[in-house]
């Protein structure tokens, strides 16, 4: 059993998931950006994510996946991300 093994799961190598309620460094969302997740109804779906990232960094660490840079400037002036909160969000790039 090893982690290179397609048959080895996850549980087998020492993971698990954790309840939302235990002791955790932040949570981990992905900005919505894909238009055919949300047919016909994307519009307010970037304001309903910025207001959960607003709450969750309040109390703790998020940790959001976007695109690129790009995206990222862009999701930090729709969300109104003030200067001071920016400390409270992760932008983790592949590059």
């Amino acid at each position: 059993m090893t982690a290179s093994d397609p048959n080895t799961t996850p549980l087998q190598l020492g993971h698990r998931m954790p309840a939302e309620w235990e002791p955790h460094e932040g949570t981990w969302l992905g900005w919505p950006h894909e238009l055919t997740d949300w047919p016909g109804k994307f519009a307010p779906i970037p304001w309903a994510f910025a207001e959960i990232v607003r709450h969750l960094a309040r109390v703790e660490l998020v940790f959001l996946f976007v695109e690129n840079r790009e995206s990222e400037a862009r999701v930090v002036l729709s969300s109104k991300i003030s200067r001071q909160s920016r400390r409270r969000y992760v932008f983790p790039h592949a590059h």
